[in-house]
């Protein structure tokens, strides 16, 4: 998840940390980048947020409704991922 969130050639320096970039524009007005995962990963991304080294993984409450979050970056579940899919490259 830190390797994509630093790859985005226009994402904001909240979400990568990279001052500097030498891409031509500015991030889209509306869009935001997520993470998708199924809920086998989730539950362990959630037990991860509760440990108190992890600074980066956070569960917030968006009104009224649980959000994770990393580096800012929603983390949506999608139950049409399987665990047993093949490794993109």
């Amino acid at each position: 998840m830190s390797r994509a969130a630093v790859k985005l050639p226009t994402a904001p320096r909240r979400l990568s940390g990279i001052e500097q970039v030498d891409s031509p524009g500015d991030p889209q007005p509306g869009i935001a980048p997520a993470f998708y995962c199924n809920r086998t990963i989730r539950e362990f991304l959630d037990i991860q947020a509760i440990r108190d080294k992890n600074v980066l993984l956070s569960s917030k409450d968006y009104a009224g409704e649980p959000v994770m979050q990393f580096r800012d970056i929603n983390i949506r579940v999608v139950d049409a991922m399987l665990n047993t899919e093949s490794r993109v490259v």
